[in-house]
Protein backbone atom coordinates (compact mmCIF):
# COMPACT_ATOMS: atom_id res chain seq x y z
CA UNK A 1 0.00 0.00 0.00
CA UNK A 2 2.85 2.41 0.76
CA UNK A 3 4.41 1.72 -2.64
CA UNK A 4 1.08 2.72 -4.19
CA UNK A 5 1.35 6.10 -2.44
CA UNK A 6 4.81 6.58 -3.96
CA UNK A 7 3.54 5.56 -7.39
CA UNK A 8 0.61 7.95 -7.08
CA UNK A 9 2.95 10.83 -6.25
CA UNK A 10 5.02 10.01 -9.34
CA UNK A 11 1.89 10.18 -11.51
CA UNK A 12 0.99 13.54 -9.98
CA UNK A 13 4.50 14.81 -10.72
CA UNK A 14 4.22 13.64 -14.32
CA UNK A 15 0.91 15.47 -14.69
CA UNK A 16 2.33 18.59 -13.07
CA UNK A 17 5.41 18.52 -15.29
CA UNK A 18 3.21 18.17 -18.35
CA UNK A 19 1.04 21.12 -17.29
CA UNK A 20 4.10 23.32 -16.82
CA UNK A 21 4.75 23.15 -20.56
CA UNK A 22 3.20 25.66 -22.94
CA UNK A 23 0.81 22.95 -24.10
CA UNK A 24 0.18 19.79 -22.05
CA UNK A 25 1.09 16.65 -23.96
CA UNK A 26 -0.01 13.04 -24.08
CA UNK A 27 2.08 12.32 -20.98
CA UNK A 28 -0.51 14.14 -18.90
CA UNK A 29 -3.34 11.93 -20.13
CA UNK A 30 -1.28 8.77 -19.72
CA UNK A 31 -0.30 9.65 -16.15
CA UNK A 32 -3.87 10.74 -15.32
CA UNK A 33 -5.32 7.45 -16.56
CA UNK A 34 -2.78 5.46 -14.56
CA UNK A 35 -3.47 7.59 -11.48
CA UNK A 36 -7.23 7.05 -11.80
CA UNK A 37 -6.76 3.27 -12.04
CA UNK A 38 -4.35 3.29 -9.10
CA UNK A 39 -6.71 5.33 -6.91
CA UNK A 40 -9.69 3.12 -7.68
CA UNK A 41 -7.74 -0.02 -6.82
CA UNK A 42 -6.15 1.53 -3.73
CA UNK A 43 -9.43 2.86 -2.34
CA UNK A 44 -11.09 -0.50 -2.93
CA UNK A 45 -8.35 -2.20 -0.88
CA UNK A 46 -8.73 0.36 1.89
CA UNK A 47 -12.51 0.07 1.99
CA UNK A 48 -12.73 -3.72 1.72
CA UNK A 49 -9.60 -4.92 3.52
CA UNK A 50 -7.69 -2.33 5.53
CA UNK A 51 -10.53 -0.39 7.19
CA UNK A 52 -12.58 -3.48 8.13
CA UNK A 53 -9.42 -5.06 9.54
CA UNK A 54 -8.77 -1.99 11.68
CA UNK A 55 -12.40 -1.67 12.74
CA UNK A 56 -12.51 -5.31 13.84
CA UNK A 57 -9.74 -4.60 16.33
CA UNK A 58 -11.49 -1.63 17.97
CA UNK A 59 -14.34 -1.66 20.45
CA UNK A 60 -17.62 0.12 19.73
CA UNK A 61 -16.57 2.85 22.15
CA UNK A 62 -13.21 3.29 20.42
CA UNK A 63 -14.95 3.48 17.03
CA UNK A 64 -17.31 6.17 18.35
CA UNK A 65 -14.38 8.21 19.68
CA UNK A 66 -12.52 7.81 16.39
CA UNK A 67 -15.58 8.93 14.42
CA UNK A 68 -15.99 12.00 16.63
CA UNK A 69 -12.31 12.90 16.17
CA UNK A 70 -12.58 12.55 12.39
CA UNK A 71 -15.66 14.80 12.39
CA UNK A 72 -13.86 17.41 14.50
CA UNK A 73 -10.75 17.26 12.33
CA UNK A 74 -12.77 17.62 9.16
CA UNK A 75 -14.61 20.63 10.54
CA UNK A 76 -11.43 22.38 11.62
CA UNK A 77 -9.15 21.32 8.75
CA UNK A 78 -11.38 21.87 5.72
CA UNK A 79 -14.58 23.31 7.12
CA UNK A 80 -18.04 21.94 7.71
CA UNK A 81 -19.70 20.85 4.48
CA UNK A 82 -16.52 21.14 2.39
CA UNK A 83 -16.19 17.35 2.07
CA UNK A 84 -19.61 17.20 0.42
CA UNK A 85 -18.72 20.14 -1.85
CA UNK A 86 -15.58 18.33 -3.01
CA UNK A 87 -17.60 15.20 -3.74
CA UNK A 88 -20.01 17.28 -5.83
CA UNK A 89 -17.11 18.79 -7.80
CA UNK A 90 -15.80 15.28 -8.40
CA UNK A 91 -19.19 14.08 -9.69
CA UNK A 92 -19.54 17.17 -11.89
CA UNK A 93 -16.11 16.56 -13.44
CA UNK A 94 -16.88 12.89 -13.92
CA UNK A 95 -20.12 13.74 -15.72
CA UNK A 96 -18.38 16.31 -17.88
CA UNK A 97 -15.37 14.27 -18.92
CA UNK A 98 -16.42 10.62 -18.71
Amino acid sequence: MLKEHELGRSYIKQMSDSLSKAKPDAHFLEAAEKYIALLRSHIEKENNILFPMGASRLSAEQLDILFEKFEKFEATAIGTGRHEELHQILHDLENKFF
